[in-house]
Formats: C-alpha cells, structure tokens, sequence
C-alpha cells in the first residue's frame, strides 16, 4: 500500500493500511528500516501467539529504542520513555516486527482512527500499539529472539554497523 501523505506521520501510514487490518486475515507489520536474518521472521510467522511481538533482551540505552516491558510472562509497556509507574520483570527492544490475529488487526485499525479523528496522525504508531496493550482486551504475546542477528537503521552510524556486524552474521547463518 502507497502512503502518499508518509509525510504526516507512522500513525496515517498504518491507517493507510486500514483495510488489511479490517480484511479478517492475520496481518504482519514490519517496520521497513530493519536488516534482518530470515530466521527472525520466521520466528515471527510460526509463532503460537496469535499476536506477538519481538523482543530482544539486548537493549542498548538511550530514548531511540522502543522497549517491550515485561511482568509476569506479560506485555505490560510498549514506549521509547516508559511509564516509570508500571511494574516490570524485564525488558527488551522491540525488534519493530509484529503478528496480529484477525481480532486484534480489526482492533488497531479502530485505534487509528481515534487518532486519525483525533488529529494525533503525527504521533508514533507504537502509542497505538500502547493503547491495545494498557486496555488489556487482547492476548499479547512475544517471542525473545535475542542472540538473532538485526539492526533498525536510522542514522549512518546503523549503515556501518548493518554492513560491518550484521550483515556478516546474516551471511553466516
């Protein structure tokens, strides 16, 4: 699907994609910025959950990544700045990369037309993401894919390290 308005923000480019969330199929969001070994998407399809997440325990520091906070086995934060008030057991980054059932696609296509209605079409599409979590009205699972070769490149530093480090281990695998 061609966003013509990506300018606006991830929030109107996921609502550019309104009909496949609403089309009663299994949906696959991926951030396209993500070099990747092909094992880390196939994690990802084969997943029992039938919505996950990825999750790698390698969190660097810093506001850029967006972490997935975990208690109890639970997705209880999803944000670049935590809410320092929700307990957590662990956490990780989010690899970008998610698996929605038909129930929760449905429900995030819902979500993003709040925002869409509510004028915020310039925030993250992760707060969207946030929202489903904090409502707690769909199973949310993950799958710890830490050790899996990746990298969200977002500044010219990532373009060395994905040529340097991870396509290399890619190759490799």
């Amino acid at each position: 699907m061609l966003n013509p308005d990506y300018r606006e923000g991830s929030v109107r480019s996921l609502w550019t994609a309104r009909e496949a969330l609403r089309s009663g199929a299994e949906v696959l969001l991926m951030d396209a910025d993500v070099l990747y070994a092909p094992d880390l998407l196939a994690t990802l399809a084969s997943s029992p959950h039938a919505n996950c997440f990825l999750l790698d325990r390698d969190l660097p520091p810093g506001d850029e990544p967006v972490k997935i906070r975990v208690r109890d086995g639970r997705i209880v934060e999803f944000r670049k700045k935590p809410d320092p008030a929700i307990a957590w057991d662990y956490a990780g980054e989010s690899v970008g990369f998610f698996k929605f059932g038909p129930t929760a696609a449905a429900e995030l296509a819902a979500t993003t037309e709040r925002y869409i209605e509510q004028r915020r079409q310039t925030e993250a599409y992760e707060e969207a993401i946030r929202d489903m979590i904090l409502a707690g009205s769909q199973p949310l699972g993950f799958e710890d894919i830490t050790g899996t070769p990746w990298i969200e490149i977002d500044f010219p530093d990532d373009v060395r390290r994905a040529r340097d480090d991870i396509l290399p281990r890619i190759a490799h695998e």
